[in-house]
């Protein structure tokens, strides 16, 4: 696998800039007066050093940014992202039995680490998740959370949950909140299908999501694909009925080459902060690569637009190796990447391939859940990938 550059966090780029300016101090009083051409050098890799972390630092994206989109209000309700203020809100919330039983979102207990859960959730960097906080719009009172997050054993579906306070349940407080954040996944974050875990004697929020539209879907019954997380819980869901059936999947046509590598350096700069042409150069040609000799490359585009892309190369008779599975931005968690590589196993037993390997970044984790959601298992690992096999039989 091509690898990318990660750009440093906030942490590192502050660190950067203080060690960066160090250099600079050393170069301006001691090596260029001493060294003189050396001493130019010096301080020109400082300055450089300076600069890097400097932009690094202010274009790093965090939970902040992203939840920002996500503030709405509604007819009793005002629902928006939790800050560090919040920590007393946190702390209520894990007191609260009722809630930490049902939905047991940190493993936090005092009110210091309640603060430390929450400056960690919000200086990582969460693309696509989101925790909001409701707070009663005329009493200004909080009264608990709604969320979305990537369902944790298929990260193609983005999953709701909610946790209300005690007291503040029963008063239709969840499913506003439900309804208001599901509304503005469907129309404005490009979400066609939103899932929700519920155990079989939480009555309430089975009301809750039947009230919101959700339909029951099955019983969670296999332990070694959740890895038990929700063994025998109910899954309910619902689509987005206005933009289904709107993807087109097919194979990649000479006039797709612009559209597609601007999908592929979008998705691995999103991932890795900033983007090394240089260590890419097989998708300036996917025809040549990914194409001849039996090859498969497959694009996803809605209204003619590109928005994925995956490929499957043919190593021998009968394996295949999967690569370039990439999503842009706006549609990730609608179930674009599972929908490739459905297709790309489709395709391979067609071609009687037995067996399909794949090779990931270690640390990326929503694509190892997708891999292991279709069926992949580890084999092995290095430094820095893990290694995946799918038999077909």
């Amino acid at each position: 696998m091509q690898q990318i550059k990660r750009r440093p966090n906030k942490k590192e780029a502050g660190k950067g800039i203080l060690v960066s300016s160090i250099f600079i101090f050393i170069g301006i009083l001691v090596t260029l007066p001493i060294f003189g051409l050396f001493g130019i050098l010096w301080l020109t890799l400082s300055c450089s050093m300076l600069i890097f972390y400097i932009v690094s630092l202010i274009t790093n994206k965090h939970v902040t940014d992203l939840n920002g989109i996500l503030s709405i209000e509604t007819e009793h309700l005002l629902i928006d992202s939790f800050n560090l203020a919040d920590s007393h809100n946190i702390h209520r919330l894990v007191k609260d039995n009722q809630i930490m039983k049902q939905v047991p979102f940190t493993k936090a207990k005092t009110l210091k680490e309640c603060s430390t859960y929450l400056k960690d959730h919000m200086e990582e960097e969460q693309n696509e998740s989101y925790f909001l906080k409701i707070v009663l719009k005329n009493k200004r009172k909080f009264a608990g959370f709604v969320g979305l997050r990537p369902l944790s054993y298929d990260p193609s579906r983005m999953e709701i949950y909610y946790g209300i306070l005690t007291n503040y349940q029963g008063k239709g407080i969840a499913t506003e909140a439900c309804q208001a954040v599901i509304k503005k996944a469907f129309k404005d974050l490009g979400i066609n299908n939103i899932v929700a875990i519920v155990s079989k004697d939480n009555l309430a929020s089975i009301h809750v999501l039947e009230n919101v539209g959700f339909n029951f879907k099955q019983v969670i019954e296999d332990k070694k694909l959740t890895k038990a997380a929700y063994s025998n819980e109910l899954l309910y869901c619902k689509e987005n009925k206005d933009k289904r059936n709107t993807l087109v999947i097919r194979d990649f046509k000479k006039r797709d080459q612009e559209q597609v590598e601007e999908v592929i350096l979008q998705g691995l700069g999103q991932r890795f902060g900033y983007i090394d042409g240089t260590v890419n150069p097989d998708i300036k040609d996917i025809i040549s690569h990914y194409v001849l000799d039996g090859h498969i490359f497959r694009i996803v585009e809605v209204e003619n637009k590109i928005i994925g892309t995956g490929a499957m190369l043919v190593e021998a008779k009968d394996v295949g190796r999967i690569v370039r599975i990439s999503v842009i931005g706006d549609y990730r968690r609608l179930g674009v990447g599972r929908l490739i590589m459905d297709d790309l196993l489709q395709r391979a037993k067609e071609k009687d391939i037995k067996s399909i390997v794949l090779s990931t970044n270690l640390g990326w984790d929503s694509a190892i859940r997708l891999y292991e959601s279709c069926g992949f298992e580890e084999y092995t690992r290095d430094d820095e990938e893990i290694h995946m096999r799918k038999l077909l039989v």
